[in-house]
This record gives C-alpha cells, sequence and structure tokens, in this order.
C-alpha cells in the first residue's frame, strides 16, 4: 500500500469509527446463547421455513471514541436473507422484508440521548429452497441537518472523491492526502471545534471536485416483478397493487421521482379489476412520471419459443400500450430473462423498438461479459443500441453512495460515459423505491464530491446517448462531408454528397433511433473496418448467451411441449380459419364450438365477438406462459399446475377453431366421382409453403 493510499484509509477509518459501531457479534438466539457467525461474520441457519428468533438491548453512548452523539439521529443498518423478516424496536414491529426486499437501515430515534435503553428483535424466516442467513448489522449515528459537519458522510465523500481520483485522476491523490493529514484527531470531545475543522478540510478539499459533478445518474424508480416464480400469479397481482399504489404514494412527496414497469399482461388484469389505479397510472405516464417499457407482453425467454411468438409478444403488448396509453414503447426491457437469441435486433426494431436493455448477463459463472453500451447486430445487420444496466444479484438496489460509485468508475472507464443509469427499488416480487432510498438520494445530491442526480426516463437517457455518439460522428466527418459537397457543387454530385445532402433534409422529427438506422444504412455500404473505427460503441455480432441456469432447457420438458404444441397449432388454426372466412364466410361460423369456450368465457369474463379476439385469447395465454420462470421450468409446483391450464385453454381453442375451418374447407371442395360406392374421400391439407 503507497503513502498516499494508507493516508486516505486512515482518515476513512478513523471517521467512521466516530458513527459506526458494529453490533453483528451481540445478537442471541431465541433470548439464549450468543449466535455463532462463520468466516463471513454471517449467521446462518437450516433451510425450511426455520424461525429464528435474535435480540439484543443497546444503551446509547455518551461518545463513539470521544465523539459526542446527543441529538444526533440512530439507525439499525441490517442486511439479510430470509423468507420473511420482521424487525421489532422497543417490542414494536417498525419494518418488514423478505428474500428481495432484503436490506434496511431503520430508524430508531432521531434525537439519541445518552443513557436511553432499546430493545432490537429481529424474527428470521428461512426460505424452502435456501438457508437463512443475517449477513450485516451496525448501528449509525447521523447528523442529517448538518451534512458538512457530518462525520460518516464526509468519510464517505472522501471514499468518493478518492476513488474518482483513482481511476481518472492518480497525479491529484497527493493533494488529496496532503489535505487528510490537517484531520484533527486529537479535540473530538471539543465538538465546535472539531466541527470547523472538518468543515475546514472539506473546502480544502472542493479544488479537486469539480469534475465529479458534470458526471451525472440517471434515476429511474424501478420494481422488477416476476409474474410467478415462487409464487403464484395471484400473490403477483397483490404485490402489483401494493407497488404501484406505494409508487404513486410517493411521487406525491418527491415530485421529481419517475418510475419504469414493463408487462401489458400486468397492467391488464389492473385496469380489468382496479380500475381507478389504473387511471391514476395513465395520469402519471401522461404526467412524464412514469414510463412504460419493455413492449413486450410479458418478460419472455427467448430462447424457447419461436420467432412467431416474439413477434406476437412485441405486437400484442405494443398494441396495448398504443391502445391505453396513447404511444408506444422505444425500449425494450428484459432484466431478467436467461439469454438472448441472435435475432431480437431485426425483430424488435421492425415493431417500434429503439433500445434494448438488460442486466442478466452480469450473472455469468464464467466470463465477465466485456461490454457495457453497444450495438447489437443481427445477422441480416439490423443494430439496437444496447446497454447493460446496473448489476442487481440480490434483488434490491438501493442509493448506497459507494455502492453507485463503484458502478460508475467501471462504466465510464469500460464506455467512456460519463452518465449512468440506475434503477433504485426493490424487485422479483416487487416493491420499487423506498421513501428512505429517495432520501438518501436527495442528500447525496447536494454534495459537492458526488455526481449529479436527477430522475428521469429510460428512453430520454438512451436518446441522449445515442444522439450524442450520432454528435461525436458527424464531428468526425464534418471536414470530409463539407469536402464532398464543394467537390459536388464543381461537378457530378458525389456518393457522400448525396448522402449528406438527404442527412441534412432530415426531419427535425424524426426519433433518435431513425436517424442513426439511415446514417448506418449510408455505413453498411462502405468498408466495414473504417466504420467500426468511427464507431464510439463496440459492435456485437452474436447471441447473448447466459452463462448460468443452463438446466432451464431441459428440466419441465412438459412445458417445452405444451409451447411448441400451442404455436403450431394456433398458427394453424388462425391460417385455416382466416382461409375459411375469406372463402366461405356466410358459411363459416364459429359460435359453436367446444362447449368449453362458454366455460372460459364465463371464468374469464371474456366473450368473444369474431375470429381475431378468439386467436389473440388463446395466444396471450400462450405468450403469458412463455414468462422467463415458467416456460424454462424454474418456479414452484404450483405454477406450473396453474401453467397447465392455460396451456390446455389454449389447446381447447386452437383445436376447435382448427377442426371448424378444416371441416368449412373440405365441405366446399368439389370431390370426383367415388371409385365404389363405400369410398371415403380423404382431404390432406399442408400448412407450410412448400410442397410436402
Amino acid at each position: 500500500m503507497s503513502n498516499n493510499s494508507a493516508i486516505i484509509e486512515s482518515a476513512i477509518a478513523f471517521l467512521r469509527e466516530l458513527v459506526k459501531l458494529e453490533v453483528q457479534h451481540n445478537w442471541r438466539v431465541n433470548g439464549d446463547r450468543i449466535v455463532p457467525l462463520n468466516e463471513k461474520g454471517y449467521f446462518v441457519f437450516p433451510q425450511g421455513k426455520e424461525v429464528k428468533w435474535l435480540g439484543q438491548q443497546i444503551t446509547i453512548p455518551q461518545s463513539l471514541q470521544g465523539y459526542p452523539l446527543q441529538g444526533l439521529s440512530l439507525r439499525l443498518v441490517l442486511t439479510w436473507w430470509a423468507a420473511d423478516a420482521q424487525i421489532f424496536i422497543n417490542d414494536r414491529l417498525v419494518q418488514q422484508g423478505d428474500l428481495f426486499d432484503s436490506s434496511a437501515r431503520v430508524l430508531i430515534t432521531d434525537n439519541a440521548q445518552p443513557g436511553t435503553e432499546c430493545t432490537l428483535k429481529i424474527r428470521l424466516v428461512s426460505p424452502n429452497h435456501d438457508i437463512g442467513a443475517l449477513m450485516r448489522s451496525h448501528l449509525i449515528y447521523e447528523r442529517p441537518n448538518s451534512l458538512g459537519t457530518d462525520p460518516g458522510f464526509i468519510a464517505d465523500e472522501i471514499t468518493v472523491l478518492s476513488k474518482y481520483l483513482t481511476q481518472f485522476k492518480p497525479q491529484e491523490l497527493d493533494k488529496l492526502a496532503a489535505v487528510l493529514q490537517g484531520l484533527d484527531r486529537e479535540n473530538i470531545n471539543n465538538l465546535d471545534f472539531f466541527e470547523r475543522n472538518l468543515a475546514q478540510l472539506r473546502s480544502n478539499l472542493l479544488p479537486l471536485s469539480p469534475d465529479i459533478k458534470q458526471r451525472r445518474f440517471n434515476l429511474l424508480g424501478h420494481a422488477h416483478l416476476d409474474m410467478a416464480w415462487l409464487w403464484t400469479t395471484d400473490e403477483t397481482y397483490e404485490v402489483a397493487e401494493r407497488t404501484f399504489k406505494s409508487v404513486l404514494d410517493l411521487q406525491q412527496d418527491f415530485p421529481s421521482l419517475t418510475f419504469g414497469h414493463t408487462s401489458p399482461a400486468l397492467y391488464q388484469w389492473i385496469e380489468q379489476h382496479r380500475p381507478e389505479l389504473f387511471r391514476a397510472i395513465q395520469q402519471a405516464v401522461k404526467a412524464n412520471k412514469w414510463e412504460i417499457l419493455g413492449g413486450m407482453w410479458i418478460e419472455p425467454e427467448t430462447n424457447l419459443v419461436s420467432g412467431e411468438s416474439l413477434i406476437r409478444q412485441l405486437i400484442y403488448g405494443q398494441q396495448y400500450y398504443r391502445d391505453r396509453f396513447g404511444k408506444m414503447s422505444t425500449v425494450a426491457w428484459l432484466p431478467d430473462s436467461f439469454g438472448f437469441t441472435w435475432q431480437l435486433p431485426q425483430i424488435m426494431q421492425q415493431c417500434g423498438i429503439e433500445y434494448f436493455v438488460t442486466g442478466k448477463l452480469h450473472w455469468n459463472d464464467t466470463t465477465k461479459f466485456p461490454r457495457g453500451c453497444f450495438w447489437w447486430e443481427s445477422p441480416d445487420g439490423t443494430r439496437l443500441l444496447t446497454l447493460m444496466s446496473p448489476p442487481n444479484v440480490t434483488g434490491v438496489m438501493d442509493t448506497n453512495p459507494i455502492t453507485m460509485v463503484d458502478y460508475a468508475v467501471g462504466w465510464e472507464a469500460q464506455t467512456g460515459l460519463q452518465e449512468m443509469l440506475w434503477l433504485p427499488g426493490v424487485g422479483d416480487h416487487g416493491g420499487g423505491p423506498s421513501r428512505d432510498m429517495l432520501e438518501v438520494a436527495a442528500k447525496w445530491d447536494s454534495s459537492p464530491f458526488f455526481p449529479r442526480i436527477e430522475f428521469g426516463m429510460a428512453g430520454d437517457y438512451l436518446d441522449r446517448i445515442c444522439f450524442a455518439q450520432r454528435i461525436e460522428d458527424g464531428f468526425a466527418q464534418s471536414g470530409a462531408n463539407l469536402r464532398n459537397l464543394q467537390s459536388a457543387k464543381e461537378g457530378a454530385p458525389s456518393k457522400d454528397a448525396e448522402r449528406e445532402e438527404e442527412r441534412l433534409s432530415l426531419p427535425q422529427d424524426e426519433s433518435c433511433s431513425d436517424r442513426i438506422y439511415r446514417r448506418q444504412c449510408w455505413s453498411l455500404e462502405e468498408n466495414e473496418g473504417a466504420e467500426e473505427r468511427r464507431e464510439r460503441f463496440p459492435i456485437w455480432r452474436d447471441e447473448l448467451y447466459l452463462e448460468l441456469h443452463r438446466g432451464c432447457y431441459t428440466v419441465h420438458g412438459d412445458q417445452k411441449l405444451y409451447n411448441r404444441r400451442c404455436e403450431r397449432l394456433l398458427y394453424e388454426a388462425e391460417l385455416w380459419s382466416s382461409l375459411a372466412t375469406w372463402l366461405y364466410e356466410d358459411r363459416f361460423d364459429i359460435q359453436p364450438l367446444f362447449s368449453i369456450m362458454k366455460i372460459i368465457s364465463r371464468k374469464e369474463g371474456f366473450l368473444a365477438e369474431n375470429l381475431q379476439q378468439l386467436i389473440e385469447f388463446a395466444w396471450q395465454k400462450v405468450l403469458f406462459n412463455q414468462f422467463h420462470d415458467i416456460l424454462p421450468g424454474t418456479s414452484i409446483p404450483e405454477v406450473f399446475t396453474e401453467a397447465n391450464r392455460d396451456w390446455e385453454t389454449a389447446i381447447a381453442i386452437g383445436e376447435s377453431l382448427l377442426d371448424r375451418a378444416l371441416n368449412a374447407i373440405a365441405a366446399e371442395i368439389l370431390l370426383p366421382t367415388a371409385p365404389q360406392a363405400d369410398a371415403i374421400p380423404v382431404v390432406v391439407f399442408n400448412s407450410l409453403n412448400w410442397k410436402r
């Protein structure tokens, strides 16, 4: 360790020790023995819904390391892995969580008084499928109304500053270390004197920080919600309702808060069963405070399904968005699917998608995915600007400043971009951003040693970085373009001049992706090597393969069989029904179908008025079951019981339509004279576009 590093780390540790107290080793199990900790400092207990009560008594001291604590706020900071977590302060339940809402900063008091005793208790229930654990617990004293003299806050500011300097301006670390040597460690108990010293220290650090404020975090509240996984859809809808109401309530207190969510299938349920909530979401979308993401009916598995299914995921999803919200989504959003077929850019772009976002490849177990922002090019040459969102392997992304800056520094080093996307919120089982996340974000936005924090839309962020590249490329080519235009005036117009004139005549309201796509079309005619040298973002010409969850391609083969059967059946049912309708409209009637249709109508509240609605209803059942935890087979048994009913419903509709259509067509065919009296005519139908 260099001398500078030792000085910096020593100052940070000194300041943190004044306000932070580890309590992980003080917990007692069920009111008895001290909990045993493993080599990582975790308390671990067996899987299978085992319940553990942890408790300890704390007394607020006069000071920590001589630093007075009276009047500060006190929080208990926890991280757990449990199916259910309940936190009690003085026997009062103050917060709950689960596997995904797995951390907390619980306020014990906003006015600490030395000598006050508090009883802390935690009830943890281990998951059925995994061990339970309490991984972290400490107390933190804060001075929320005077951040410039809060030792813990200043320690984090120094940490942030040192990370940026180490990566981008290592020559400035000498100055940072020199300023930190002015930290007074001898007069801690003289609060006025010590706070003046801290204020002066911060002032002396300011000349090192201006570049940091040129950077920006673009925040979008998020709550990834699995439509089914360790729970069935009934619970999903309940969680969605709770999450969406929470977001709308928070937006009343935090007007800048924006939120984004996917899955038209989920919005459809809200529309049908919680109409008032749906109208509130529509208003939030209209006010640009809620972003409809994804464009696909749900967040599907993309490797096991057919191209027809992928297209229908987008057609039905985008149509629903357009009809209910007045616009389609431009951002494909698949944060949790298990890898992505190489054909997606072509399919997505033709369905109105301009950008693709996923973070799943951070989960690779062998190879670190080498790209953060890149052009993903499908085999036909179609490109989609693709973004790896910040890693989220625990289900929750908070606004911890160190976590955010660790990501931001790596992101900038990898991509050269000083704007970062950040998605605060609890996910997998819903939840969304919490009040504490938003308060912490606001606090750090006010710091001169932290990038700007602004809430906005993912689409707007992607537009900016997409357009910025176009401007950069434009500057690089401007001299050559001007020369080409001048040459064109003197003689026959060159191909480059024609392109430049076309570029200059582009409509002002053309989308960023349209402009980029047009530029790509020009570029594809040129030398590929020269094109790549001009591109700021690299090009990825392959599938996006996830090195994890490999068993999802074989487990629950019944789901794969159901899916393929439904895809083929519904294709044929629509094909022959359409032909029968076209040929024999006055004689082809879909109404007298199997009796199961009456059962479906009553159960689903659905009554088909025409053939197309019936086919869409069946396809929506199939598309829902292509969700990335249903079709791959990674859910609990109850999910597949539910899914099988929907597969069978789709099959019943498909077989009914197909049988009626084939019979209608066959009945109208003029048959030759039978060679014998008991001959039975046979009609063979070929649904493919070639002879068989």
